[in-house]
């Protein structure tokens, strides 16, 4: 099954170069929505997801650099890549500063912009992989408030989390001090058992011969 083609959102004021973007960026395998200036770039990218967004620097009533702070601020998470005929490195600098991807000055080569384009989406796709690895990672090395990355713990977590929504009886065994209570908490609030009360039980303080009917 192919995955579907990457969503670029267009934001220019001048109709003829939206036109040939979309025209163009359409021949190349991507799904293109244009927008005439930021803040209608702005609404769109609210309402629906891009995997990139291609604005003008100069824009009626929110320009390049504002729809750049606009998606920061508001933590769209969408790789910016600007463009501008007004070219000059102060612009390009500030540009990156606030968060764009790239810059671009008019006019530009197509195979050039395709592969800026394609190497920003790539970019924004590794760092989510990365990301969600990384947050995998940390809900691995950690189970009901407790972090540990040792091999053993995390063997432990493993068996804990097959149990815990099950109304099986668990015994914990350790030397002093190793965090069985900790466990024990975990295991109890993270399940089914969470609903009823928590009893901590000492079994090395009760006697051998009461340890069975205690239980």
């Amino acid at each position: 099954m192919s995955s579907p083609s990457p969503r670029i959102l267009i934001a220019d004021d001048e109709e003829e170069i939206r036109f040939a973007l979309k025209l163009h960026l359409g021949r190349e395998g991507y799904t293109v929505v244009a927008a005439p200036d930021g803040a209608a770039a702005l609404d769109r990218l609210e309402a629906e997801p891009f995997d990139l967004v291609l604005c003008d620097l100069v824009m009626p009533r929110l320009d390049g650099l504002g729809l750049i702070d606009a998606i920061t601020t508001r933590g769209l998470g969408v790789p910016v890549v600007l463009m501008s005929a007004h070219a000059d490195v102060e612009t390009a600098l500030d540009a990156m500063r606030r968060g764009a991807f790239d810059y671009v000055a008019k006019p530009f080569r197509a195979d050039e912009l395709i592969f800026r384009l394609r190497k920003a989406i790539e970019a924004n796709a590794l760092s989510a992989r990365v990301e969600r690895l990384q947050e995998a990672l940390e809900a691995e090395a950690s189970f009901g408030g407790i972090i540990a990355h040792s091999r053993p713990m995390q063997q432990i977590f493993r068996t804990i989390r097959k149990v815990v929504d099950y109304k099986t009886t668990v015994l914990l065994t350790g030397e002093s001090g190793t965090g069985k209570e900790l466990v024990a908490r975990a295991l109890h609030f993270t399940g089914t058992r969470r609903e009823g009360p928590y009893i901590a039980v000492n079994c090395g303080a009760i006697p051998d011969n009461l340890l069975e009917s205690e239980l």
